[in-house]
């Protein structure tokens, strides 16, 4: 007879019947998340190794002492160090103990297989001709003074004192001779490197094939990005330079020939260019003395067909002969009214209101004075 108290389970056999499959199921997906999880590697550490240079550089900024970032022989992991005093300890530098200078950067077998001081020939601005074997001819000669890697990258005598600057001065520190050390001064600057980072290992040779990604650190900004490796089928590439013409800066402009176009101010819809005179003889850019156009003192006044105001040619222009102003406007009319009848003149005038009179006769005034 079953009892009626007990909970219903599952047996030994069906447990181990689920196991097995889950054994199953996972040993069949196993080499794909391996694959997945080893290619993502080498990108990943590309990221933290330029994530560290930039919070390097930040704490230089921030801190105003030196970083540097150096990698011993044989040792996977870099060591991020400070210049505590630079003054009575000048040289001599303390490992940071923040957590994300401690941090792993390299994950599994990734390394920084070596470092590359200068700045990449591919970044350096080339004037790009026409003729394609003139280009070839200058690689060629490039490649002869610079054996091996250092003629892809540019390397000089500028490039050899920036190595042995980023040497330390500490006599029992030991440094990779091919993986110098990365500076930070207290501004933020650096200098020009490359960080070449493969699964390789510093003392064995990189193959051109085996796949490898490079952090460039920018020396004019001290920013870094991540980018494939440069092939000798991209370097060979005029297009894939910066062209050096697209660089030059404009040529510098004339000013004595320099022209432009301003409308007529007194409303005739014609343009003048700079020097050119209004009908009548008045110049575009002259004003009357206190910095008043004619359309200001005269406002409401009609203008003839060539933009010429006969009131301004008769009155005004013919007014100002005492101040030195606008005095030969009217030279062709022989007319020469004194003071009075030019008052006259401007209160008898119908197209003025009573307060554009009283302007007119105080800028009459001021120019008498």
């Amino acid at each position: 007879m079953r009892c009626m108290t007990c909970a219903p389970a599952f047996t030994l056999i069906e447990i181990m019947i689920v196991l097995g499959l889950l054994v199953l199921l996972t040993s069949m997906a196993w080499p794909a998340m391996e694959s997945q999880i080893r290619a993502s590697e080498l990108p990943e550490s590309a990221d933290r190794v330029r994530s560290m240079l930039y919070m390097t550089r930040c704490q230089a900024v921030l801190e105003h002492r030196r970083y540097r970032i150096r990698f011993e022989p044989n040792q996977q992991q870099p060591i991020i160090e400070y210049e505590p005093d630079p003054i009575r300890r000048s040289g001599e530098f303390e490992p940071v103990t923040s957590g994300w200078a401690a941090e792993a950067v390299l994950l599994a077998e990734v390394q920084v297989h070596e470092i590359r001081l200068g700045r990449p020939v591919w970044t350096k601005p080339l004037s790009i001709t026409s003729n394609p074997d003139e280009l070839e001819k200058e690689q060629e000669e490039e490649e002869e003074e610079d054996e091996g890697t250092e003629a892809e990258f540019g390397a000089d005598e500028h490039e050899r004192e920036l190595f042995l600057r980023s040497m330390p001065l500490d006599e029992d520190i030991e440094v990779d001779e091919n993986r110098p050390m990365i500076v930070f001064e207290a501004d933020g600057s650096s200098d020009w490197a490359v960080l070449v980072q493969a699964r390789v290992d510093p003392e064995e040779e990189l193959e051109e094939e085996e796949q490898q990604l490079w952090v460039v650190l920018d020396g004019r900004t001290g920013l870094a990005y991540v980018r494939e490796k440069v092939t000798e089928e991209q370097l060979s590439d005029p297009e894939f330079f910066v062209e050096r013409e697209k660089l030059e800066l404009p040529d510098i402009v004339d000013v004595e020939n320099l022209s432009f176009e301003v409308g007529d101010p007194r409303g005739s819809g014609e343009s003048f260019s700079m020097g050119d005179t209004f009908p009548g003889g008045t110049m575009a850019d002259d004003t009357l003395p206190g910095g008043e156009m004619a359309d200001d003192i005269l406002p409401g006044a009609e203008m003839d067909e060539e933009g010429v105001d006969d009131f301004a040619d008769d009155s005004i222009g013919s007014g100002l002969d005492d101040s030195g102003g606008d005095a030969d406007a009217d030279e062709g009319s022989g007319r020469q009214d004194g003071p009075e009848e030019l008052s006259d003149k401007i209160n008898e005038a119908p197209d003025l209101t009573e307060e554009e009179k009283e302007k007119v006769h105080k800028t009459m005034e001021s120019i008498r004075r």
